[in-house]
């Protein structure tokens, strides 16, 4: 048990990276005003489906990525009180629930933190499960800055071959940035801000 610990806290340590890296601030209007989002006060619908903890799911409109879902996975040791680590995962829908995956197998996310939390091999921590853009979500996963650098027919040809293959507008662009916005800007800040987290 003592290999996942340090495969956790590493996981924990990049999610920390990317906050610490970024320049988080609100969201503002051109005349410099806070714009209020779904991020605000999301409504959180409790879930079924998982096996240990509570599962719930808020749909959440974003200034930087389409609109989707947003689950929140806590185990049994989560009571609003003691803080929890954080881990923030890709592909949320793929997590907990094999009805809601496209190939009716889960990540077992759940069960295996539960375990883990209940074994003290890793401290209580709760999941945040973002959930990719469906067609998009190789162009919100790929780096956008080192896809910039390529030759200009070599990134359109490459960005059209994945389109073609996911039956994806060809006009799609790699939108990684946004995507980091999404998770820095509206996605962490409203978790620290409901839930008890360090």
């Amino acid at each position: 048990m003592m290999r996942c610990r340090p495969l956790l806290s590493n996981l924990a340590v990049l999610a920390g990276i990317a906050w610490s890296l970024s320049a988080c601030q609100p969201t503002s209007s051109s005349a410099g005003e806070i714009t209020p989002s779904s991020f605000d006060r999301p409504q959180w619908d409790t879930l079924t489906g998982v096996s240990n903890g509570t599962l719930l799911r808020a749909h959440v409109t974003s200034a930087f990525v389409s609109d989707r879902p947003l689950d929140i996975w806590l185990p049994k040791s989560y009571n609003g009180k003691r803080k929890h680590a954080v881990l923030y995962m890709y592909d949320g829908q793929m997590l907990f629930d094999t009805t809601e995956t496209w190939n009716h197998q889960e990540w077992r996310v759940d069960e295996t933190l539960d375990s883990l939390i209940d074994l003290h091999a890793v401290v209580p921590t709760i999941v945040v499960a973002l959930h990719n853009g469906g067609t998009q979500r190789n162009f919100e996963y790929f780096p956008q800055k080192p896809f910039e650098l390529l030759p200009v027919s070599f990134a359109d040809s490459l960005r059209q071959s994945i389109a073609r293959a996911l039956n994806a507008s060809p006009d799609i662009r790699v939108s990684s940035d946004l995507y980091l916005r999404y998770l820095i800007e509206e996605v962490k800040p409203m978790v620290n801000a409901q839930f008890a987290t360090y």
